[in-house]
């Protein structure tokens, strides 16, 4: 179930729901309880079929041992073992078609029963995981008592007790639509971190101003075409404006800056 934990996506998490929840548990929960009410007018009939009860067994034992472990993935792993199982069961015993034979009402009741067995206990130990959408099957297979109230020490097979009504059945898990999801999680993802960031002290990152452009020079800046001796330096007759080069504008600043008129030598008079 949560392989590969380094590799998170959205579409990744959204088709493991459908595939895992949607299609899986929440197929195999509808399959099995709509059944019985139809077959048997709503009671859980008797019966066990052994491989799948043996098999319910070994997954308690693994399962428990997992999380005892802290091996959460591994547990997932040993009770989705047990719905595999169980969902190639229902497919191969065909259910549907003892119903018409009357020859055949007491593999229907065992195949039931077995079904809805194999549930109850993956419910259970399911409980930690889900614990929102646990109760809701808990309440369709009929059980009285608090699901919070069983311990997985002494969760076993059998604890089903045949000629219990079953409840509402109706989906628990429906199916997600990867758009409309992802945006809202997106949406979600961003409220979370600044809340966040929020109860951690950080303020928002500034916005970054614009750069600046450079100023333009201005059109008045240049000087005549015969005072350049750069060959870039050419009147813009698109723009009505003459453009030196930079060379020639730091010529015409130095000029600018040079006094306009010059003390003239003072004349060498002649010895006499």
């Amino acid at each position: 179930m949560f392989g590969q934990d380094g590799s998170f996506s959205y579409d990744a998490l959204i088709g493991r729901y459908n595939s895992e929840l949607a299609n899986g548990l929440g197929n195999l929960v509808s399959r099995t309880l709509t059944m019985i009410g139809q077959y048997r007018g709503g009671a859980i009939p008797s019966g066990t079929v052994e491989p799948i009860a043996e098999a319910a067994r070994q997954t308690i034992a693994d399962a428990v041992a997992a999380f005892d472990a802290f091996e959460f993935t591994r547990g997932l792993e040993a009770i989705w073992g047990l719905l595999s199982k169980l969902d190639k069961f229902i497919v191969e015993r065909a259910p549907w078609k003892m119903a018409r034979q009357p020859e055949a009402q007491a593999d229907l009741d065992a195949t039931l029963y077995t079904a809805a067995e194999a549930l109850r206990i993956a419910t259970v130990l399911l409980a930690p995981v889900l614990p929102q959408s646990t109760p809701k099957i808990w309440a369709q297979l009929g059980m009285t008592e608090p699901l919070e109230s069983v311990r997985l020490a002494t969760l076993a097979w059998g604890q089903l007790p045949p000629g219990q009504k079953i409840g509402e059945v109706s989906g628990v898990f429906p199916r997600i639509e990867a758009k409309e999801a992802i945006a809202k999680m997106q949406e979600l993802e961003v409220r979370v971190t600044e809340e966040q960031n929020v109860m951690l002290g950080k303020a928002p990152k500034p916005r970054q101003p614009p750069p600046r452009r450079p100023p333009i020079a201005s059109p008045s800046t240049t000087l005549p075409r015969s005072t350049c001796a750069s060959a870039k330096c050419f009147p813009q007759s698109r723009l009505k404006v003459r453009i030196s080069c930079f060379a020639c504008w730091s010529i015409s600043a130095s000029r600018s800056r040079a006094p306009s008129s010059q003390a003239s030598p003072k004349p060498i008079r002649p010895r006499s």
